[in-house]
């Protein structure tokens, strides 16, 4: 899937930006963010998260099921 920034480039251009963002925690916030700024184009982030998904946090955990099958 190609993805046009064409709307974004008055406040933000992914070719322009060498910085690294750092999301701590990748939950109820962390993940959409995460989604969020790969959409913007945003090159590097690192989500540092130490939560195991289980039954209780379900609902809040962004995975794929393809990694969790493997």
């Amino acid at each position: 899937m190609k993805v046009d920034h064409w709307r974004q480039l008055d406040f933000y251009n992914p070719s322009d930006d060498k910085s690294t963002i750092l999301i701590a925690g990748c939950g109820h916030v962390g993940a959409p963010l995460a989604i969020g700024l790969a959409f913007l184009g945003v090159k590097k982030i690192t989500i540092c998260d130490f939560d195991h998904v289980e039954a209780h946090n379900l609902p809040s955990q962004f995975f794929s099921q393809k990694l969790v099958e493997d």
